[in-house]
């Protein structure tokens, strides 16, 4: 699987509650022991790191996910644009830009 790159989304733009982007998710979506939903905002992985709610977020096929200071990650697999979790970290999924082209070698000297 490539390797997703992320972006902060934008101001204004948090969780939607009822997460539509959620609605194929399940207990068997995740064998995580900290995958679990919540009846106001959806399915979320609690206890974990930012890079690791990455990681799992990536593993489902993730648009968005919200992160929050207790360490609850909530992921989505499409976007909306919510008023819901005004204080978390919210990130969105983006285009990965190319790495830089390599430099050209030196012209070969003159004879």
């Amino acid at each position: 699987m490539s390797q997703l790159c992320w972006q902060t989304a934008a101001a204004g733009n948090h969780w939607c509650t009822k997460h539509p982007g959620q609605a194929g998710y399940s207990k068997a979506t995740s064998g995580d022991p900290f995958w679990n939903t919540s009846s106001k905002y959806g399915w979320r992985f609690c206890r974990i790191t930012l890079d690791r709610c990455k990681q799992e977020c990536s593993t489902m096929g993730c648009a968005e996910l919200s992160f929050s200071s207790e360490r609850c990650c909530f992921p989505a697999a499409e976007l909306c644009k919510g008023t819901a979790r005004i204080d978390d970290l919210k990130l969105i999924v983006v285009p990965c830009s190319p790495p830089p082209p390599s430099p050209r070698p030196p012209p070969p000297p003159s004879p």
